[in-house]
């Protein structure tokens, strides 16, 4: 079931590709405006044409989708009412990794454990392949795996070498 996001900040484009103005829940002029608690959006003062909402920022620890959603409001005759548009599901991401662990002969290694560092050296709280929550990463059969990860720079480091190897001390630079 997907989680609904707040704070994501959206745009409505024109068919030219240029923003429009429309007026938020409170009644105020905006260019953007951002998703409810509950994930959704309200705006009026559209005119009938063909749009296309954009996500423009995503919520903390998300990446921003970047495909934008194309609608189109019909004229009407008349006095205009009010009209509701279910444009579906905007999905935003988190980030993962998966990476294989190899020997000088690229056999792959188990049991090597992995620390994601932001670059500040600050570990990072992920989520393994079984779906659990973890500082620390482990190679099994090769993989190392983790999700969750918000957008930003990171360092994978080795803090525990695999049975009969060395630890390796350069850690390696993700984004």
């Amino acid at each position: 079931m997907p989680e609904y996001l707040a704070n994501a900040t959206f745009e409505i484009l024109d068919s030219n590709n240029r923003p429009v103005q429309v007026y938020d829940n409170q009644n105020q002029p905006v260019y953007n405006f951002q998703s409810g608690i509950n994930g959704e959006i309200q705006v009026t003062g559209l005119e009938a044409g063909s749009y296309t909402l954009v996500e423009i920022a995503a919520p903390d620890g998300y990446v921003k989708n970047t495909e934008g959603v194309p609608f189109t409001i019909e004229a009407v005759v008349g006095e205009p009412k009010p009209l509701i548009l279910d444009l579906g599901n905007i999905v935003n991401y988190q980030g993962k990794i998966q990476i294989q662990k190899q020997d000088e002969n690229n056999q792959l290694l188990t049991g090597g454990q992995f620390e994601l560092q932001d670059e500040n050296g600050q570990v990072i709280k992920v989520f393994n392949k079984a779906g659990l929550e973890t500082e620390q990463l482990s190679a099994v059969d090769g993989e190392i795996f983790a999700t969750g990860i918000p957008p930003g720079k990171y360092y994978l480091v080795e803090t525990k070498a695999p049975a009969g190897y060395i630890l390796e001390d350069n850690p390696k630079f993700y984004q």
